[in-house]
């Protein structure tokens, strides 16, 4: 149980950052519907967060932008199943400006 005898949400989340394309992609003969790379890598994320026993994954690049605002710790290289692309992964822990509250 969490806090106030509430049940704890246990759920895994994978972040990524970069410009995508969403839609029916194809001609009328064949049709695939696709999120492009960088959705993909955000389901490969997902998956990670059971591996390491986390809840929220972020990419380096959705690091590279929240990294003043957002406290994260490091992990291993991940490697995309779409592109066999290595990048870093982080593990998201909570605001910066909260710190003090949730450190310990």
């Amino acid at each position: 149980m969490g806090g106030g005898g509430r049940p704890v949400l246990n759920l895994g989340i994978g972040i990524n950052t970069g410009d995508m394309i969403v839609g029916n992609m194809g001609s009328n003969a064949l049709r695939l519907y696709s999120d492009g790379r960088y959705g993909q890598s955000c389901s490969r994320l997902e998956g990670i967060n059971k591996e390491y026993g986390s809840n929220i994954i972020i990419s380096e690049f959705t690091y590279d932008v929240v990294q003043d605002s957002i406290s994260c710790v490091s992990w291993t290289g991940c490697e995309s199943k779409a592109k066999n692309n290595r990048f870093k992964i982080y593990e998201l822990l909570g605001e910066k400006k909260d710190e003090g509250n949730w450190k310990d």
